[in-house]
């Protein structure tokens, strides 16, 4: 597998990666092959868009043959989807609330 790196100036052969990682200055590394040599996949503003892009890595792998690492403002989009609050029309266990009067 592929990836197309996020500023569109390598692509890296994930069959030789021995090692891939969300690094802590909110970055996206891959270790190839058995030299020290480190490849930036992509640079993100905090860690957990870092991890995003990870997790999105990892889930496409096996499937296609190459991956375009997601931009800074996908992985907003994506940290906003998993965040928004659920509407407060059921109680907390889950069950509908009971509404009684009326005809």
């Amino acid at each position: 597998m592929f990836v197309y790196a996020q500023d569109k100036r390598s692509i890296v052969n994930l069959d030789k990666a021995t090692f891939i990682y969300a690094a802590d200055n909110c970055n996206l590394r891959v270790l190839v092959g058995n030299s020290d040599k480190m490849y930036t996949l992509g640079r993100y503003q905090t860690s957990a868009e870092a991890e995003i892009a990870l997790e999105e890595l990892a889930q496409s792998m096996g499937k296609s043959e190459i991956f375009m690492v997601p931009s800074s403002e996908h992985c907003l989009q994506v940290m906003r989807h998993r965040t928004q609050e659920r509407p407060d029309k059921f109680a907390t266990n889950g069950k509908k609330t009971v509404r009684r009067g009326g005809s």
